[in-house]
């Protein structure tokens, strides 16, 4: 129902969406994402302040078309199980359950070198680690 073929490889970021978690910073890096993996889908899952600021970026960008706002979710079990790889661009946190989530999924994880993150992600062996901002 959101434009996402069934085989797109999907990129998935499940926040709230303010300042702190940097979804602003996910969406300017969406452009060399998509560029590297044309058929892929950047899905954002979750609702805050910031929404709609962020809904302007990204409607900014040549490749809106495959980045999906869904807001809240009740069924994040489902997408970490159909994404190819979170997401979480953070510029602080505390301990995040995504990334503890989505590596009980299996699932691939990029996340910025913050408090919280370094203690449960070995860059390179868990996920990758890449700097804040």
């Amino acid at each position: 129902p959101w434009g996402i073929p069934e085989t797109a490889p999907i990129v998935l970021t499940v926040a709230r969406l303010e300042h702190q978690k940097g979804i602003d910073l996910l969406l300017a890096a969406a452009p060399e994402i998509l560029a590297a993996i044309p058929e892929a889908h950047v899905v954002i899952l979750g609702d805050g302040v910031d929404r709609k600021a962020l809904e302007q970026q990204a409607a900014r960008l040549d490749q809106a078309s495959h980045i999906h706002f869904l807001g809240h979710r009740g069924d994040v079990p489902r997408w970490l199980q159909r994404a190819q790889l979170l997401v979480l661009p953070s510029r602080w946190e505390g301990m995040p359950n995504v990334v503890l989530e989505a590596m009980a999924a299996g699932l691939p994880v990029v996340a910025s070198r913050v408090e919280g993150v370094q203690e449960i992600i070995t860059d390179q062996v868990d996920g990758r680690i890449v700097p804040a901002e």
